[in-house]
């Protein structure tokens, strides 16, 4: 039941390079060179550095796929104390893929988390969909201590490096590196110039 990491590379002329390991007097793995991989029963392959935010500790090699950031913590509280009434708080990337939600079923507060990078990300951030929204609110807060978005319900806006302008390629105020529209998007219309001397 042992997983054992494979790895053949670091030196010159790799192309000259084979392997072919044996066990009980069978070959099990050939190749060349480079190649990192495992060999076993019930190899799995993951994130194994502990600090990122795809972790796995059942990985037993790396397989590159590792997404650095930090962990924020979401406080949510509720003003009354029986909850968010099916308000939910989430977050969707710019594709409108669901990338965090959370919700406060009972109680007065609770305490709930995301690990991602918001340097390299922007996500639209929703807080709505049930009744005595006047009692709802949330933080979000980073690993320092410090808050970095609060609000209520109903609540819309972005979290993360978001940057507004006109997403529209067919506008002629597009900015490619907007994540963000901010509604300034502006059509233009051919126009004939004719100049008389």
């Amino acid at each position: 039941d042992d997983c054992c990491s494979v790895v053949c590379n670091g030196g010159f002329w790799q192309s000259e390079v084979s392997r072919d390991l044996h066990l009980s007097g069978s070959s099990v793995l050939t190749g060349g060179a480079p190649y990192t991989g495992s060999f076993g029963n019930n190899c799995v392959s993951g994130c194994t550095d502990p600090a990122a935010c795809n972790y796995d500790p059942g990985a037993h090699f790396d397989d590159g796929s590792c997404s650095l950031g930090n962990y924020y913590t979401v406080n949510l509280y509720d003003s009354f104390g029986d909850g968010w009434n099916g308000n939910t708080l989430t977050l969707t990337d710019q594709s409108g893929t669901l990338f965090f939600t959370t919700t406060l079923a009972t109680g007065s507060a609770g305490v709930d988390s995301f690990c991602t990078d918001i340097l390299s990300a922007c996500y639209n951030v929703t807080c709505d969909g049930g009744s005595w929204q006047g009692e709802v609110s949330w933080e979000i807060v980073d690993p320092s201590g410090t808050i970095l978005l609060t609000g209520g319900a109903p609540y819309t806006g972005t979290f993360g490096t978001c940057v507004y302008g006109c997403t529209d390629p067919t506008a002629y105020n597009y900015d490619a590196t907007a994540t963000v529209d901010d509604g300034s998007c502006s059509s233009c219309n051919t126009m004939t110039l004719i100049m008389y001397d």
